[in-house]
């Protein structure tokens, strides 16, 4: 029997079936037309139902994150999502139907290798719906970036589609629950060794473009990529380190993140999809020679966050002056950040953001940007002070009802050693308004120490 819906089918009393799309694993998708808006086409996508029921609540928790995810995301290369229901005791995402062909399609159509004009054009969108996806809080990873999930419509726009595994990342996790991608595009972290983040896409997004400019699947032999020039002679020397950088085994040794791409083989000035224009004269990697590279300087030679309140994030940005190939930038701790990662040209600008969650109130903290290239190497200090954080009323009501505790007689013992506690458990700049308090306890303490030994040594050692 079928699982497939008959073309005349109406859905919510509103979704008429016109045609099948396509069909996976877990449903299919269907143009639809609506009775309430007739000019108006939609995808509507079913999930089937399965007689396991392990399998069944897998599958249905995936499409419910699917329909979550989308409903929050607002960009001119994702579908939009407009309904989700239940009919017949099956779920249904309804969305933008997106007319055109799929990446994998049009490859299947012109075997070989694609126009490496055309296929920068479709690489520009994809970073730039990656980039929205990865500057969420928290971010959206895709995860599984294939050229089956790429739609290019008949006006060249590309609709990144299929969010079935998409996932939000999970600060602190340290690797995926469930296994899931595509063999060939799914990161080797997407097989349980670490949680998928941002670098899981870049990997995606390599390897897809592999496919594209060489013809040669990585579903084939996954993990393998021999240098795509192998296959096309047009390909750039500039474009073969990017794809090879994109699908390295290590996350660490991929790029930081699609705007480092851009700013790789793009024009830096652009900002928009509209804008990029991929610079194919002269973009081979050309090395600088040494008694030019050694000018190399920065403005301002460091840099002063001044005082930050800690969770709040801060940037500022260095200009490196001189003629740059291929540098790299990095910080020296996790709470540094630096934009763009690689950086060549004339006079490249480099962000720096400090993320102040992980240090403490009332500390100075000193770090250090790192730009190496050819010929040179170039440090950067940069230095930060995280504002005193103002106690609160219920450590100073805390503080004043064990400092009174402290002239309970035998309690004050007590009373005294919670003073310290409390005393203790605040930063360190901020103790200053509660040493009153010590001050007071302590002298107390010692006050009944000296009267207490007194006593006893009067009345049971006999000392008078």
């Amino acid at each position: 029997m079928s699982l497939l819906l008959e073309n005349g089918t109406t859905l919510a009393g509103r979704y008429v079936i016109q045609d099948l799309l396509g069909q996976g694993g877990m449903g299919a998708v269907y143009l639809s037309s609506d009775k309430h808006i007739p000019e108006k086409k939609w995808a509507v996508k079913e999930l089937w139902d399965y007689g396991d029921p392990a399998t069944r609540q897998l599958i249905q928790n995936q499409f419910k994150r699917e329909a979550s995810i989308l409903a929050t995301l607002d960009h001119p290369n994702l579908p939009r999502i407009t309904d989700y229901f239940v009919d017949n005791n099956k779920e249904y995402l309804v969305m933008d139907y997106v007319k055109g062909k799929t990446l994998e399609d049009e490859l299947g159509e012109n075997p070989g290798n694609l126009d490496i004009e055309h296929g920068l054009v479709i690489l520009s969108q994809l970073i730039d719906v990656l980039e929205y996806l990865h500057d969420r809080e928290p971010p959206v990873i895709f995860r599984d970036l294939k050229p089956a999930n790429i739609m290019i419509t008949p006006d060249g726009n590309v609709k990144l589609i299929d969010f079935g595994i998409a996932r939000i990342f999970s600060a602190g996790k340290q690797k995926d629950t469930v296994i899931m991608g595509t063999p060939g595009y799914a990161a080797p972290e997407q097989y349980g060794t670490k949680q998928s983040d941002l670098r899981s896409d870049i990997y995606g997004l390599g390897a897809t473009l592999y496919f594209a400019v060489t013809g040669q699947d990585p579903a084939d032999d996954p993990f393998h990529f021999d240098s795509p020039s192998k296959f096309n002679s047009d390909i750039t020397e500039r474009l073969n380190n990017a794809i090879l950088k994109c699908v390295q085994m290590d996350p660490e040794e991929r790029f930081s993140n699609v705007r480092e791409i851009r700013e790789y083989l793009f024009n830096r000035e652009a900002t928009r999809t509209a804008d990029l224009k991929p610079d194919l004269e002269g973009a081979q990697i050309e090395l600088v020679p040494e008694d030019v590279a050694v000018q190399i300087h920065t403005d301002p030679e460091e840099l002063d966050f001044g005082v930050v309140k800690r969770g709040k994030k801060r940037k500022r940005s260095i200009t490196v002056k001189g003629n740059i190939s291929k540098a790299t930038v990095s910080a020296d701790s996790q709470w540094i950040r630096v934009y763009p990662g690689l950086i060549d040209g004339i006079d490249p600008e480099v962000g720096v953001t400090i993320y102040t969650n992980s240090l403490n109130h009332g500390g100075k903290y000193n770090g250090q940007i790192n730009i190496k290239g050819q010929g040179f190497e170039r440090f950067v200090p940069l230095s930060v002070e995280i504002e005193t954080k103002h106690l609160n009323f219920l450590t100073y009501l805390l503080a004043f009802v064990f400092t009174v505790l402290s002239f309970v007689p035998l309690l004050g013992y007590l009373g005294f050693i919670f003073a310290l506690i409390v005393y203790f458990s605040v930063p360190k700049g901020e103790r200053l308004s509660l040493k009153i308090f010590l001050y007071v306890s302590s002298f107390i303490t010692f006050i009944y120490t000296i009267v207490g030994a007194l006593y006893f040594g009067i009345k049971y050692l006999g000392w008078f």
